[in-house]
């Protein structure tokens, strides 16, 4: 009985279920996770006492067994010596007779058998006094024996039931453990969806601004008036500055395809002048620029960073500030500031 209260009092915290903490998904798997996290702790302390249990339930076992090899052996030492008292009791019970039979050959017959009665009841009586205190100490080693047998059971009951309760916690850690695991996945899946419907969202915003910038170009077509330039521009380090000052440099100048200044350019032309000045060479083509240079994506642009435009790449312009860059757009036209955001936006890329 006691062995199954045991075995409840330290199961049944494990039956305790993990219940979502709010609406957010993340937020519940998160606190799914904390929660089978602090109850893996809490298995790992229940685990901790049963061993010490399990340490102080062998110890009991093994002084019992120990006690019962003690008690065997003084009922083996009380059998040997009942028998040798036994022994030395016939032997001293055979001399006595015959002392007493030679002292009574001059005596009549009557008188050596009642001699041979007093002999006889003086071997009956110390016969039987020995066999009483053999007795006797048969009975109190039998008797403790069967005390020393209870208690050993009693110690391997509470043993068993341990090991019962030890192996149901740790299962259940086990299982708590795969548990974690798999919330641990669904948290990973779910920030990996979240961080994609964000990426998707971004791209949403950048298309629409690249219509609208789209459309506003539309409505104002004829019109050859570059977008207002920057007040300051402020470049990360100084090589994009020094490119960035040097492609700003350029403005009013005219386009013409295959130049590449000092007094005319294409659009590659443009970039890669002002990155020679930076000290950086880039070949004169938009397309191997673009392949040529790390990526990054349209919302993390900075002043310096090439956007590229067409399907194949056949456009490029420099980033100068948000929403802003300086380029060579085509024939016809010079130099100008411009919004990035295009219908025909195909990627950027950051100059190391």
């Amino acid at each position: 009985m006691a062995a199954t209260a045991l075995l409840v009092s330290l199961v049944a915290p494990l039956a305790v279920a993990v219940q979502p903490a709010g609406a957010d998904k993340i937020g519940d798997a998160r606190a799914r996770a904390a929660q089978l996290a602090r109850q893996i702790d809490a298995n790992n302390e229940r685990i901790s006492l049963l061993d010490e249990q399990l340490n102080a339930a062998n110890l009991r076992i093994s002084q019992l067994q120990a006690d019962i090899k003690s008690a065997q052996a003084a009922v083996a030492t009380a059998d040997r010596v009942s028998a040798s008292l036994r022994g030395d009791l016939g032997t001293r019970a055979a001399a006595l007779y015959r002392q007493g039979a030679s002292e009574a050959t001059g005596a009549t017959t009557s008188q050596a058998s009642s001699a041979a009665a007093v002999y006889s009841q003086a071997l009956a009586d110390r016969d039987q006094q020995t066999l009483s205190r053999y007795k006797r100490a048969r009975q109190e080693q039998t008797a403790r024996q069967k005390v020393l047998r209870g208690a050993e059971h009693a110690a391997e009951a509470q043993q068993h039931a341990t090991l019962v309760a030890r192996s149901q916690i740790a299962a259940a850690n086990d299982q708590q453990r795969r548990l974690l695991a798999q919330t641990k996945g669904e948290i990973a899946s779910l920030v990996k969806q979240a961080q994609a419907d964000l990426a998707a969202a971004q791209a949403a915003a950048a298309r629409r601004r690249m219509q609208q910038a789209a459309d506003a170009a539309n409505n104002n077509s004829g019109s050859s008036a570059p977008v207002g330039p920057p007040m300051h521009v402020v470049a990360p380090n100084p090589q994009a500055q020094t490119a960035v000052d040097t492609a700003l440099a350029q403005i009013g100048k005219w386009y013409r395809f295959a130049a590449a200044g000092p007094t005319e350019f294409d659009c590659s032309g443009l970039t890669m002048y002002a990155w020679a000045a930076a000290g950086f060479s880039l070949p004169h083509s938009a397309a191997a620029q673009y392949a040529m240079l790390p990526h990054v994506p349209i919302g993390q642009v900075q002043a310096g960073d090439l956007v590229f435009y067409g399907s194949p790449i056949h456009h490029v312009g420099m980033v100068v500030s948000p929403g802003t860059m300086v380029e060579a757009s085509h024939t016809g036209t010079q130099i100008r500031l411009s919004s990035y955001y295009r219908p025909d936006f195909a990627g950027a890329a950051r100059v190391p």
